[in-house]
């Protein structure tokens, strides 16, 4: 049970230090476009469920792209440009932006999953 225990802690210690690295806010900026536009694109072409996957396609396609290519910045963040790191600041200490950064990446989990599924 201790080892569990203290294989969340770091767990948790490291998903909290990644709110350091630039690359997670983008991310978490792209997946909130892509989320509204998806359901505001829902809601304008609502008649027709075609016409909103004509619209969503190129979109999920896009999505993809910049996600893949966050995703290729991201490990040469972690080791080459290690001193550019967020410091104290709006971004770590304000509340309301945490509850807004994990919405963001439960966000992107339930979205990769999806696309995902949809694609493959």
């Amino acid at each position: 049970m201790q080892k569990i225990l203290n294989l969340l802690k770091t767990f948790y210690i490291k998903y909290t230090n990644l709110k350091k690295e630039y690359w997670t806010h983008l991310l978490i900026c792209l997946t909130y476009t892509y989320y509204f536009l998806g359901i505001y694109i829902y809601i304008k072409v609502n008649q027709c469920e075609d016409t909103f996957i004509l619209f969503m396609l190129p979109i999920c396609f896009l999505y993809i792209i910049f996600i893949g290519i966050i995703l290729i910045i991201a490990p040469m963040s972690l080791f080459h440009f290690n001193k550019l790191k967020i410091q104290k600041g709006f971004l770590l200490e304000n509340k309301i932006y945490n509850i807004i950064w994990h919405i963001g990446n439960i966000l992107f989990i339930f979205i990769a999953i999806l696309l995902l599924y949809l694609f493959t």
